[in-house]
């Protein structure tokens, strides 16, 4: 667990390429997190969850960018909550085997892995951390007599959990199950009891409703026009099947995606019409054996938890995923638990035999997970895998392309995107990347053709028309990019290479104080990008306006460049720069004749010309831009 690394899929975008994240604890970063995705923020999240975004910060600003060590805190995480939920189970109902197996099951289970080892699931296991929390403090306030300080431990429980996921909105109505069985605080014939716990879990209520409006604030949390386009028949009949696959995959777990495409109006009837009958049957069976209230509350904790996020109303393109079954399937394990532990009762041969089943079934599904867990190794072995389960996932062939392109490998990013674009000939993001894939190949027209489809289908996707202004830099109009790069970045500021290629063509215009500008703003957006630290250093040690040139901050900046690169001779050359600045010119030349030689060794003809000229005038006390 500790080996994997980040993968492309959200990992990118809401964790180490957040521009707040990657900065640490900070009170502007903190006061960002508090806002994002409320409407009044329009940088880098989902949905608003203060408390999961300064987690991961701080995990940050510790841990930097190691991805191991985000990882060992999602585990720590999920084994404490394993553990409180264990204490919880216990406390309440009294038993011990019966509470390890619930807590075993939640804790090794393969659906949970998704919730585990990925890094920007931190939102799940934080969650789920809160919400064990929650009934824990809930537990001790409905057993002594009221206490104001255990009241007010629920709500902030149940705050912290709300804030780390909106998927904790459904925490009342979990306690409403717990009064009616294991702490037996509501009777349901009598009204006036039930409306005094109704009374009690209002202000709850109404924390759970301002989350769950929260929740819908966020422009940058899009399905991409799917729930348009499905009426709400199908997506019941999407939600039915996926309530009756998560049972199938909690007992067989098989073929387990970070994607499951939504099937839209394809989905089988028939299908529909079994998952529908699985449920009516549990249901039957479930008010039949009423007087068996775990059985009660097991099923409608499993029915409630997953409301949210079943798909009558989502974001994403997803039809389903393993991830939204961390904390609903606990009420699920209950009812299996306790069924078999009520089945086997005293009876010494069948205690044994349970006890054998259970081990087997453990057993399994450890070996299982620890399969599932090694998918989550890279983005090549997660998106592969996704394949390898359905051969026609058109997320994973785009996020396998992606993977090669990021990696320097454009031809085989050119063969998923095309065989992304066969599953779904009208994917803009697939038609974006693609046109980029093809211009890093020289095949320019052809990408011109794609990206400028890709801008068709979607005016407002900043990566198509950041793609289309690289194409079309290259293609030799710099006018023209320049137009698409502002686009990009009035869609989404914060695209450190379209401001720092605003930055440059600004400084071919001869522009330097405008440059310097969007070279700081892509520096600021990814602070370890040795090309924006170089072309920030360049202008502040040369720039010929005093007002702009800076030669401490330069030789600063500069000599960071050197030592991250290990002696890059740009960089080189722009410390040389540095130095001169500071009136060292000594160092300077010393720097440039190392710079002058690695270029010279790396076959480049043109760099080692402008150093002798540059180490000429160092010679002479002199620096450049003076």
């Amino acid at each position: 667990m500790l080996s994997l690394g980040f993968v492309n899929y959200d990992d990118n975008t809401l964790v180490f390429e957040n521009p707040y994240l990657i900065k640490g604890l900070t009170l502007e970063n903190i006061h960002w997190a508090i806002v994002a995705g409320t409407g009044n923020s329009t940088a880098g999240t989902d949905y608003w969850r203060p408390m999961s975004i300064i987690s991961t910060m701080a995990d940050m600003q510790y841990f930097g960018l190691h991805a191991g060590a985000h990882h060992a805190v999602n585990l720590l995480l999920h084994a404490l909550t394993s553990a409180i939920l264990f204490l919880v189970l216990r406390s309440m109902t009294g038993t011990l085997w019966r509470s390890t197996m619930v807590a075993a099951l939640f804790a090794i289970h393969p659906l949970h892995v998704e919730s585990v080892a990925w890094v920007a699931e931190r939102k799940d296991v934080l969650c789920g951390l809160f919400f064990v929390l929650t009934l824990a403090a809930y537990t001790r306030y409905a057993r002594r007599p009221f206490a104001w300080v255990n009241y007010l431990a629920v709500l902030l429980c149940c705050a912290m959990a709300l804030s780390s996921k909106p998927m904790a909105v459904t925490i009342p109505c979990v306690l409403l199950l717990l009064d009616y069985w294991p702490l037996h605080r509501l009777e349901v014939r009598i009204i006036s009891i039930f409306f005094k716990r109704l009374v009690e879990k209002l202000p709850l209520f109404a924390m759970s409703a301002a989350c769950a409006w929260l929740a819908t604030r966020n422009p940058e949390e899009v399905n991409q026009g799917l729930m348009a386009s499905l009426s709400i028949p199908w997506r019941l009949g999407n939600a039915v099947v996926s309530y009756a696959d998560y049972l199938r995959l909690m007992m067989w777990p098989s073929d387990l995606s970070v994607f499951y495409p939504h099937p839209g109006t394809r989905l089988s009837l028939a299908l529909i019409g079994v998952s529908s009958a699985l449920l009516t049957i549990i249901t039957t069976v479930v008010i039949r054996l009423r007087e068996r209230r775990y059985l009660t509350v097991g099923w409608l904790w499993y029915l409630g938890m997953l409301v949210p996020v079943i798909g009558i109303v989502q974001s994403g393109l997803q039809s389903h995923a393993d991830r939204y079954t961390y904390l609903p399937l606990i009420g699920i394990f209950i009812m299996l638990v306790w069924s078999a532990g009520e089945w086997a009762g005293s009876n010494v041969i069948r205690r044994r035999l349970l006890g054998l089943l259970g081990t087997l079934w453990l057993t399994a599904l450890i070996m299982i997970t620890r399969t599932q867990t090694a998918v989550w190794s890279t983005s090549e072995t997660l998106w592969t895998h996704a394949l390898q389960c359905d051969p026609r996932n058109s997320c994973a062939e785009y996020n396998l392309g992606c993977f090669y392109l990021q990696g320097g490998h454009p031809d085989q990013a050119i063969i998923h995107y095309q065989r992304a674009l066969v599953i779904d000939p009208k994917l803009p993001s697939a038609l974006s990347n693609l046109g980029e894939a093809l211009r890093q190949t020289g095949r320019l027209d052809e990408a011109l053709s794609s990206l400028k489809y890709a801008a068709e289908l979607n005016p407002k996707d900043p990566d198509a028309q950041n793609n289309l202004a690289n194409t079309l830099f290259q293609k030799g109009a710099p006018d023209q990019a320049l137009s698409h790069y502002e686009r990009a970045l009035q869609l989404k500021p914060s695209i450190p290479e379209a401001h720092n290629m605003i930055g440059t063509l600004k400084l071919i215009k001869g522009d330097q104080k405008t440059a310097l500008s969007e070279f700081q703003q892509a520096l600021a957006l990814n602070p370890e990008n040795l090309t924006y630290m170089n072309n920030v250093a360049w202008i502040l040690a040369t720039s010929p306006d005093g007002t702009l040139r800076n030669a401490q901050g330069a030789l600063e900046l500069a000599q960071r460049g050197v030592k991250l690169s290990k002696g890059q001779p740009d960089l080189l050359r722009t410390l040389a720069a540095a130095q001169a600045a500071v009136k060292n010119y000594r160092d300077a030349v010393t720097t440039a004749k190392r710079a002058m030689e690695l270029a010279t060794s790396q076959g480049n003809k043109e760099l080692p010309e402008r150093l002798r000229n540059e180490i000429t005038l160092y010679q002479s006390g002199s620096s450049l831009g003076e």
